[in-house]
């Protein structure tokens, strides 16, 4: 149950900022031993940045490359515009850009995977199991807040087994199943981006944020470290289905 006082904010962004070197990866995350300089260097190449347009609509959100092929799991929420004949263009970690298509979209659980024709293999992000986390284990968040490639942050697992209602495409309600809960740093734009444990291996999903109302009664914009990632173990089935299957 989330605090009456809580407001959950789906965690996409408005396109702008900027493509930067990862910033916030300290040596060690609160002195575990869980390196995450190493981390950052491992896994942001596999992390890309997803500019979606449609007419005056704009976003951005995060995704990571779970297959040859170039296919790469993000939010529904991120790319819901582009569903309407919009137009979805990806980022790398090297500067490179490629236009993306939709392979499929799960609005129940805010997932959706698309996919870049690639001229060469991408790396891959190493993929874990969530079922073994442990509250207050060490994890790190990679992705794009308001639209800064590259940014890593740090914190720990703070709950498990959260089941979150967030807004979905066309006025629904979807459930993050079970979500990791982390107070890791995660800011609109970190959508669909990885939580990875100290090996760098994908643990979840990050897709929404806890905010406090303020006198107006709207959340604020930013977090305060109540984060909510998909469960990779329930991501992954989801991806391969819609991989399998398409839309």
């Amino acid at each position: 149950m989330l605090l009456p006082a809580a407001l959950i904010a789906l965690a996409g962004g408005l396109i702008g900022g900027l493509v930067g070197r990862s910033i916030g990866a300290d040596d060690d995350v609160a002195g575990t031993g869980c390196p995450a300089a190493t981390i950052a260097e491992q896994v942001l190449p596999s992390v890309v940045t997803l500019a979606v347009t449609n007419g005056a609509t704009s976003g951005n959100g995060s995704g990571e490359v779970i297959r040859d092929g170039g296919y790469i799991l993000t939010n529904d929420h991120v790319i819901a515009p582009a569903g309407r004949g919009g137009r979805i263009d990806v980022l790398f970690s090297d500067g490179r850009t490629a236009p993306a298509t939709i392979v499929g979209r799960a609005v129940q659980v805010d997932l959706a995977v698309v996919r870049v024709a690639a001229p060469e293999p991408l790396p891959l992000i190493a993929v874990g199991r969530s079922s073994t986390l442990r509250v207050g284990q060490p994890v790190v968040a990679l992705g794009a807040p308001l639209g800064l490639s590259g940014t890593v942050t740090a914190g720990i697992v703070s709950a498990l087994g959260r089941d979150i209602p967030v807004p979905a495409d066309g006025g629904q309600t979807a459930v993050l199943p079970g979500a990791v809960q982390t107070d890791a740093a995660i800011n609109p734009g970190n959508s669909g981006g990885p939580l990875v444990d100290c090996d760098g291996r994908l643990i979840g999903v990050n897709t929404a944020i806890a905010t406090v109302p303020n006198e107006a009664g709207q959340g604020g914009g930013g977090s305060v470290g109540i984060g909510f990632a998909i469960p990779v173990d329930e991501a992954m089935v989801v991806a391969d289905q819609l991989i399998n299957r398409g839309p």
